[in-house]
């Protein structure tokens, strides 16, 4: 039995090594393959890219009637399964309709499983219910309330990793079968706050930065936000097209600078007319936490 595990770094969220490094020496998995997508240091890699890498022996896995299990969002299923059926037409000389066939007689045949959920971002829900509904999934909303005391942004990520959803909107709160007249107040997906002051370091090339340190994409508000998250372990942040953020610890000496025209992206603050420069497609725009000072008149 082989497995396929991905997450972000090895040292943060790889929580079941021990286990099974422990099953691995047993004999229960013949082989145990990670992808780490935010580790430091390493080019990302992703499940599809391992599978790949393994394809002769995926294939043969298949072939053989194999059990195939599959866990994880609907988006992270959607591209294994495509994977497999690649490697289905290039390892057997199929069809892509032959490929698609056969992962379809496997599941028929309960030899590939799914345990699939939704997405964890907002913006991607929609998507999310429509992969689920073509692969024949129900789905379903659930509103749960949690009564312990949070910031919002421990209210979010509460609602991301133990219930796989997010905080409802504002628009939304007449519409749930809770019962909230006894809460006095409650966090919604609306949250609007102040950043400190940042300082704009200048134009960076993204190769030349350390970029795996802590890095995600936010649907809007890039810059707020991108500070809000990096400024609670990091004395630097950057911002690129695509509303990427990254944190850094520090900036290399040997960092190159651009020119200020390379980081010419424009990125929208929600609700407002102001906007900001956010990078370029390959420069990050890279910002320091700023120094409060005292302002008074003589």
């Amino acid at each position: 039995m082989d497995l396929y595990f991905g997450c972000r770094e090895s040292n943060k969220d790889n929580i079941y090594k021990e286990e099974l490094d422990v099953c691995k020496t047993a004999g229960v998995l013949t082989d145990v393959n990670v992808a780490l997508s935010r580790e430091p240091g390493v080019k990302k890699t992703y499940v599809q890219e391992l599978l790949v890498k393994n394809e002769e022996r995926v294939y043969k896995q298949i072939m053989s009637k194999g059990h195939v299990y599959v866990c994880g969002d609907a988006f992270m299923a959607s591209d294994v399964e495509s994977t497999l059926e690649d490697i289905l037409q290039r390892k057997g000389n199929m069809s892509a309709s032959d490929a698609k066939d056969k992962l379809a007689e496997l599941k028929a045949a309960n030899f590939f499983h799914e345990d699939i959920f939704g997405a964890n971002l907002k913006a991607k829900q929609e998507q999310a219910k429509n992969i689920l509904s073509k692969m024949g999934k129900d789905v379903r909303t659930v509103n749960v309330l949690v009564e312990t005391p949070h910031s919002w942004m421990d209210a979010n990520n509460n609602c991301r990793d133990r219930f796989g959803g997010t905080l409802i909107s504002r628009e939304a709160v007449p519409n749930l079968n809770i019962d909230l007249s006894a809460t006095e107040s409650f966090w919604t997906l609306e949250y609007g706050t102040l950043s400190q002051w940042n300082d704009i370091i200048g134009c960076f090339d993204e190769s030349s930065l350390n970029t795996g340190e802590d890095s995600l994409i936010f649907k809007d508000n890039v810059v707020g936000r991108c500070s809000t998250h990096c400024f609670r372990n990091h004395s630097f942040f950057g911002v690129k097209a695509g509303n990427h953020c990254s944190c850094f610890k520090s900036i290399p000496d040997s960092a190159t600078q651009k020119e200020a025209t390379n980081c010419n992206n424009s990125c929208e603050v929600k609700g407002r007319s102001t906007k900001y420069l956010c990078g370029g497609l390959s420069d990050f725009t890279v910002f320091q936490k700023g120094i409060l000072v005292d302002c008074g008149l003589l």
